[in-house]
C-alpha cells in the first residue's frame, strides 16, 4: 500500500494490482503490461518458471509486454561453484528499537544455475543473542536462454538486467536486441 500511494495518482488510477500465485493463476483478463520485479523469476524453480511464463503469455494482450528484472549471471558460471567460508555482514538496520545484524552467506551450484542465499539476522532481546534464519533459492537464466511459455507463443518480453550497467534487453520470438539504458 505504501508503494501505491508514492505513486502519482494520474498513473495510480490506469493501474490495476492483482495478488495471486505467479506460477498458477487464472484471471478472466488480458494486460497491457504485467511487471514482476525484484528478480522475481530467480525464486522460482525451474517448472515454476516456465507455469509462469505460460500463464503470463495467456493474460497479456496480442502487443502486450512482460516486464520482469533479473542479474546478469554470466559471471556465476565463470566462477564455477562455490560457498563463501562465512557469512558476510550486508546490513545494521534498527526495527521496532532493536538493532539487527543481517548476515548473508551464498552457496553456488553452477550446474544446476541455483544459488541458495542463506539470511541469517541477529539482534538482542531480552539480554541475549536471538538468531533468526532462512534460506532463497535463485534459479537463474542466462542471456542466451530463452524463457518458454511467453517467446514460443510469439509474445514480447522485457527484460531488465542488473549489472554494473544497467541494460534492457527486448525479446520476441526469442531474438533479443540488448540496449544501453
Amino acid at each position: 500500500e505504501s508503494d501505491r500511494a508514492r505513486v502519482p495518482v494520474a498513473v495510480r488510477q490506469r493501474l490495476q494490482y492483482v495478488r495471486a500465485d505467479i506460477s498458477n493463476f487464472s484471471l478472466d483478463t488480458r494486460f497491457d503490461r504485467i511487471i514482476a520485479p525484484y528478480t522475481t523469476l530467480y525464486a522460482l524453480s525451474p517448472d515454476e518458471r516456465t507455469q509462469c511464463l505460460r500463464h503470463v503469455a495467456e493474460h497479456l494482450t496480442p502487443d502486450g509486454r512482460f516486464v520482469f528484472d533479473v542479474y546478469s549471471a554470466g559471471s556465476l558460471l565463470e566462477e564455477g561453484s562455490y560457498s563463501d567460508p562465512s557469512p558476510i555482514l550486508m546490513a545494521r538496520i534498527t526495527h521496532d528499537g532493536h538493532m539487527i545484524d543481517v548476515y548473508e552467506q551464498d552457496v553456488h551450484d553452477a550446474t544446476r544455475q541455483r544459488v541458495s542465499v542463506h539470511y541469517i539476522h541477529e539482534f538482542e532481546e531480552g539480554g541475549s543473542t536471538k538468531v533468526s534464519t532462512y534460506t532463497i533459492e535463485h534459479h537463474y537464466l542466462l542471456l542466451e536462454q530463452k524463457p518458454v511459455g511467453i517467446a514460443e507463443r510469439g509474445r514480447c518480453i522485457a527484460i531488465m538486467f542488473r549489472h554494473v550497467r544497467h541494460a534492457t534487453v527486448a525479446c520476441n520470438l526469442g531474438a533479443c536486441d540488448k540496449q544501453g539504458v
